[in-house]
């Protein structure tokens, strides 16, 4: 079932994580727990997960911000999609994110962008992302990286 991250989920979306971002250490979840109860005290983020069998399968998050222009409709931002390797092609991850998108929907957003590494092993991602809704080619995307 899809639903909204508490405080105890916070092990297992660091296992997700370090599927997401292999590079990076997550095995000790009390180096994250400070930062963990910020994010659930944060009014505009909000974390999704999948909970099938006590395991979270995949989670994303989406962050809400407020917006002056477009009669005032707030805009959306979903970041750190992921599921499980083991979990993949049964529906988790696009469960977590049409969870995220309706939540926009609800928050009354304009838009629900999205962004996605631009190489060619992401296209089945890419794929995946479109059929949801998501428009590759409706905007081009920039960052900025400080790390």
């Amino acid at each position: 079932m899809v639903r909204k991250a508490v405080e105890s989920d916070l092990g297992q979306i660091l296992i997700l994580y370090s599927f997401l971002f292999e590079n990076e250490n997550y095995s000790d979840a009390s180096m994250f727990s400070e930062k963990w109860k910020t994010i659930l005290s944060h009014d505009g983020l909000t974390y999704f997960v999948y909970e099938e069998n006590d395991i979270l399968t995949a989670s994303c998050n989406i962050a809400v911000i407020p917006n002056l222009s477009r009669g005032q409709k707030s805009y959306s931002l979903i970041e750190n999609v992921i599921t499980h390797p083991d979990y993949r092609r049964q529906g988790y991850g696009r469960a977590v994110i049409q969870a995220a998108i309706d939540h926009a929907k609800n928050m009354n957003c304009y838009k629900v962008m999205l962004l996605s590494t631009a190489t060619e092993n992401r296209i089945a991602a890419h794929k995946f992302y479109e059929s949801l809704g998501f428009n590759g080619n409706s905007k081009k995307g920039f960052n900025i990286r400080f790390y």
